[in-house]
């Protein structure tokens, strides 16, 4: 992304983001610094520090607090609206890669549905299974009783 790009979607002036990257320049990718009077071409991780530099300046960080938490990688990745929009191949791609995603999660509902419906079955079946060993116990413990008793009655 170019630096005029950048600079209107962080509604910066576009000089604001070329002092802050010359300022860091340690912390972009070459492209970003316009080396051989190149255009600066901003990638997405430099624009994560540019937003980094960005909210760190309007806490009024000094420079040397700034570059520690470049340094340490301690990017603040909370992008203005204005990045979160998807243009051209990438926005097929996402919605592509959206759509993949959409029939996943139907098959998986289905599928959690599908389990919930098979334990729902298979509780009942077992509830009847108790029921019936509890009452079959029942009946040995009865005849058990019942022999008992005959044999102390000999």
């Amino acid at each position: 992304m170019k630096t005029g790009e950048v600079a209107k979607r962080f509604s910066k002036d576009p000089k604001t983001i070329r002092t802050w990257t010359d300022e860091f320049a340690e912390h972009f990718n070459p492209q970003a610094l316009g080396s051989d009077g190149d255009q600066r071409d901003y990638t997405p991780g430099d624009i994560i520090t540019l937003n980094t530099i960005r909210l760190s300046k309007g806490r009024d960080m000094p420079y040397e607090q700034i570059a520690a938490r470049l340094s340490a990688k301690d990017f603040d990745a909370n992008l203005p609206p204005d990045f979160q929009t998807i243009e051209g191949d990438n926005a097929l791609t996402v919605y592509s890669q959206m759509k993949s995603l959409e029939v996943l999660l139907t098959s998986a509902q289905s599928e959690i549905e599908r389990l919930r419906d098979q334990l729902s079955d298979d509780r009942k079946h077992y509830e009847t299974r108790i029921e019936q060993l509890i009452r079959q116990a029942t009946e040995w413990e009865i005849r058990y009783k019942m022999l008992k008793e005959q044999d102390n009655d000999k």
